[in-house]
């Protein structure tokens, strides 16, 4: 009977010691993908003002034009540019105030929505001139 528990004492106590080294295995394995991905490529600011100032391009023509989904899509690329600006360029100055321009934006869209095109150029023109005062 002693002998049966020594054994299954001792085959107890070496699972243990094996799930510890499995443990330390994951954990190193968790640190290197931690690290590769602190590593890994992010957008710069410039590339997303790159593609605030396209959009920008193509809301103002489907606007002129009462292209209303066009304008609307455009409208939702801006918006998710600056969340990335926001994600990804966080320790940029300008990046803290670009809240400025979540009230012009917003009242584009409105406009938008309401597919009126007066509303649609004074907002827009609003918009960007918050935007420039943000960024310079």
């Amino acid at each position: 009977m002693k002998q049966i528990f020594l054994i299954l004492f001792t085959f107890g106590l070496l699972s243990c010691i094996r799930q510890t080294e499995n443990i330390q295995l994951l954990q190193n394995r968790v640190d290197s993908l931690e690290s590769q991905l602190a590593n890994t490529y992010k957008p710069g600011f410039g590339e997303f003002m790159s593609s605030i100032q396209v959009h920008h391009n193509k809301l103002w023509f489907a606007g002129q034009n009462q292209n209303w989904k066009l304008a609307d899509f455009e409208i939702n690329e801006i918006k998710e540019s600056l969340d990335g600006i926001k994600k990804y360029c966080s320790d940029r100055p300008e990046t803290n105030s670009i809240g400025i321009i979540e009230e012009p934006l917003q009242n584009v869209t409105n406009a938008i929505l309401q597919k009126n095109i007066t509303f649609f150029f004074n907002f827009f023109f609003i918009f960007i001139n918050s935007f420039i005062l943000n960024i310079d």
